[in-house]
């Protein structure tokens, strides 16, 4: 298969020359467009976002990912909580670990030191706005245990390393586990989603999926679902080493499905053992490659890529360099045409036909021109397609407030965390809302594009900002005047059943042989208080949780009032700009098919006033011109194959049989593939993390 590392070098390659070639015929829009192109492609890349609950193994995993097996590796992995903040590793040489915190908080300690700089924390000068630190320092600062309740401030970390899978431009993002102690977590780790390529959701096979790894499941299917791509999600199933895994998978693949709404057999899940592979790399048994089964996993990263990340990245760059090639042809290939014997056009004829489209794109150049009127319209349907879908979307998040979250005792008996609760389901709502409006609007540009003829680049909505929480507090209970006579009521039920209990014990002592009437009566009495004391309490439990919810939902108003009103607002906000966007775009690229007429135009104009014998030499030289053109326009062609059979290849190549593997990918019979069912390996003596 071809590697998509090597069709990104090769489009960054053909676009320089393209470049080249449209300095040297003086097409300076042209030669702008390739160059922003180029430049582009270089800044982007593949967002792969991890995503798993609290202590599911990821950092293991990805260390593991990575080919990290020395004494130190990258990712911390001990039973630690990670800050609130994601690890973004990206491809680097030489290794550059870069800590970024909020301002006024660290120490400003030299790079590289770690134990120094944590232990100094809040209470030392203002630092700068990020420290370089070696992994002792990452370790220092990007865990709970290092920095304790975050008081360095650190707000992400980004990592540059020499890890093979990141060299084609792969960019990791290690998201704090869901389901831990501080949910600023889930938050942080929400908000990243949507704006994924690809989300690889890690689950711990030791563990049964409950409740809340569901929960995990539903918003990463849909995070994906928002940009159409439901494919872009893919299982990674840690600690393959227990008997009967078979078993398990089967019944883990059954209840993903059903959260996903998707196709058993159309999930990628892909067993592994990051212990396993950590051997492999120290001691180079083929066992334990296949026990850890990375290759499979690294073969699922590429197949979810291949939906969105790869057309994501490289498609814009492919579309602008065929744009580029045509306009730099079109005036080429007019002269030639005029010069040439075997295929002439008259003159008239071709200097008629760049007059009409000169005055075409006059047209599309006016104020008033029909193509803005109608861009603008579908703006205001996209807007009030974004709108809807983002107040549903939120509604949705307070659906799930009664229906679930008020009734867990966790949020009733702390509150501030289900703040932070709806404070993160709110951000991934809004990251949701970005991935629709980035759909939307490439499809407005689509039918803009087949109304006027002109080929757009792509116009990237702004990204609209999460919405905070607003410094909400909220008081542990309302109405406690609601709360009073408790003790007349308990002294009540106790009373009554006192009584209850007497009657009954005189009764049953009555008709039993040697107790009496008088001791049923009291052992009666006491089991009725005791029952009357119980059942009061339980109702006052139950009352209390029923004033909790009524005094929650009355404070949180102000919060869902106040997220309402920031998407309604950012919304308007995005529309407008992505119109201000588009209509940019498009007279730019008026103005490069004006500069490609007028070339035609100045041409012909030489063509005209060419003697037989020169019109000979300039035939030549026109040719010698187009030579090469057209081999940038075969170029740009077979990328765009490359590019279609990589992807064809990687989304498919998961699904392969066993032992079907290509060897560059690693052979053997897996018996852990990616929709295997068999277990990681027969000798069970080592255990994953």
């Amino acid at each position: 298969m071809d590697d998509f590392g090597a069709i990104r070098s090769d489009v960054l390659e053909v676009l320089a020359r393209a470049g080249e070639s449209a300095e040297s015929e003086g097409a300076r829009a042209t030669a702008a467009s390739l160059r922003g192109a180029r430049e582009a492609l270089e800044d982007e890349r593949l967002l792969v976002v991890v995503l798993g609950e609290f202590k599911a193994g990821k950092s293991s995993l990805l260390n593991a990912l990575l080919d990290e097996s020395g004494d130190v590796p990258l990712l911390p992995e001990a039973e630690e909580i990670a800050t609130s903040c994601a690890v973004s590793v990206s491809y680097g040489d030489p290794e550059v670990i870069e800590v970024l915190r909020s301002a006024g908080k660290g120490s400003g300690q030299a790079a590289g030191a770690a134990g120094d700089d944590a232990q100094a924390g809040a209470a030392g000068p203002v630092g700068p706005a990020s420290v370089v630190v070696d992994r002792e320092g990452l370790r220092a600062q990007g865990t709970e245990g290092g920095n304790p309740e975050n008081r360095l401030g650190v707000v992400a970390v980004e990592i540059e390393t020499p890890a093979a899978l990141l060299r084609p431009g792969v960019t990791l993002v290690d998201t704090p586990g869901l389901g831990g102690p501080h949910l600023q977590h889930d938050a942080a780790t929400l908000a990243a989603l949507p704006g994924a390529d690809a989300v690889m959701l890690v689950c711990d096979s030791s563990q049964t999926l409950l409740r809340s790894h569901l929960d995990n499941v539903r918003r990463a299917s849909s995070a994906v679902g928002a940009t159409d791509h439901p494919d872009a999600l893919f299982f990674a199933l840690t600690k393959t080493d227990q008997a009967g895994f078979g078993e398990m998978l089967a019944d883990m693949r059954a209840k993903l499905a059903k959260e996903t709404g998707r196709a058993p057999e159309d999930l990628v899940v892909v067993p592994v053992s990051a212990r396993a592979h950590r051997d492999f790399l120290r001691f180079g048994e083929d066992a334990d490659r296949i026990a850890g089964n990375m290759h499979a996993l690294r073969d699922g990263m590429w197949a979810a890529l291949s939906h969105r990340g790869v057309p994501r990245v490289l498609g814009p760059a492919l579309e602008t360099l065929d744009r580029g090639v045509r306009a730099l042809l079109e005036p080429v290939e007019g002269r030639i045409q005029a010069l040439d014997e075997t295929t002439r056009k008259t003159v008239e004829e071709l200097r008629a036909e760049a007059v009409e489209r000169q005055n075409r794109l006059a047209a599309l150049k006016k104020g008033r021109a029909e193509w803005r009127t109608a861009l603008r319209k579908r703006v205001e349907v996209l807007h009030a397609d974004l709108h809807a879908d983002a107040l549903e979307r939120h509604a949705q998040v307070w659906d799930w407030l009664e229906s679930h979250y008020l009734e867990e005792d966790a949020y009733l008996t702390a509150p501030e965390r289900l703040v932070q609760r709806l404070t993160a389901d709110a951000a991934q709502v809004v990251a949701e809302v970005n991935a629709r409006a980035a759909v939307g609007t490439a499809a407005v540009l689509a039918v803009t594009v087949a109304e006027t003829g002109l080929p757009l680049g792509a116009v990237r909505p702004t990204v609209m900002p999460a919405p905070t929480d607003g410094d909400l507090t909220i008081e542990r209970r309302l109405g406690e005047q609601h709360r009073s006579g408790r003790l007349k009521r308990r002294l009540r039920d106790l009373s009554f059943g006192g009584s209850m209990g007497s009657t009954t014990g005189a009764v049953l002592g009555s008709v039993v042989p040697g107790v009496g009437t008088a001791v049923g009566a009291a052992l009666g009495g006491l089991a009725g208080m005791v029952a009357g004391w119980r059942s009061a309490a339980r109702d006052e439990r139950q009352e209390d949780r029923r004033l909790d919810r009524q005094s929650l939902r009355t404070q949180l108003r102000p919060l869902q009032r106040n997220q309402s009103n920031h998407i309604t607002k950012a919304v308007k906000d995005i529309s407008r700009e992505f119109g201000e966007q588009a209509e940019k775009e498009m007279e730019l690229r008026i103005v490069q098919e004006e500069e490609t007429n007028r070339r035609l135009v100045e041409g012909l104009r030489k063509t005209e006033q060419s003697t037989s014998r020169e019109a000979a030499a300039e035939l030549s030289a026109l040719r010698a011109r187009r030579k090469p053109l057209l081999g940038l326009q075969k170029e740009c062609a077979g990328l765009e194959e490359r590019m279609r059979i990589f992807r064809a290849t990687a989304a498919t190549r998961p699904f392969l049989a066993d032992g079907d593997r290509a060897p560059d990918q690693g052979g053997g019979a897996d018996p852990g593939g990616p929709n295997g069912t068999g277990g990681a390996a027969e000798d069970n003596s080592w255990a994953d993390e």
